[in-house]
């Protein structure tokens, strides 16, 4: 049966590998950051907010295996790299890849936690104008 664990506004969620906590976006009007909040399953409070760098695009955001680290997209230098932020908030966001070119539009741990898969390539797209002519 499903249980309601908050009533915070808030989009896309984020089980931790314990499931003891739930990392979830939260509502920013400014399109320059993007707010991660997190609480606990167990009551349901929110304990802190991390603040990410926004970025154009889709921001898949994942916990690490080990669970102490909150894993996102960012856009620098025309390459999209995976960064990661401690979830006690007490370091910067540091890089976890270096990749120069091309756009990360997914990514996943394997099971074991050991490997790191992205889903990687290029958006291309065409403008076509059609008119009708009488």
């Amino acid at each position: 049966m499903p249980v309601q664990v908050s009533t915070t506004q808030a989009f896309e969620s984020y089980l931790s590998p314990t499931g003891s906590r739930l990392a979830f976006e939260l509502p920013d009007n400014s399109n320059e950051q993007l707010r991660i909040g997190l609480m606990s399953t167990s009551d349901g409070k929110a304990y802190k907010t991390l603040i990410l760098p926004r970025t154009p695009g889709l921001v898949p955001v994942r916990w690490t295996p080990n669970g102490q680290e909150i894993a996102f997209t960012n856009l620098r230098d025309n390459g999209t790299n995976i960064w990661t932020i401690a979830v006690d908030g007490n370091r910067e966001a540091k890089p976890l890849t270096n990749f120069k070119t091309e756009t990360i539009f997914d990514f996943s741990w394997s099971a074991d936690g050991r490997q790191l898969a992205t889903l990687r390539g290029s958006s291309i797209s065409d403008a076509v104008l059609i008119t009708v002519t009488k």
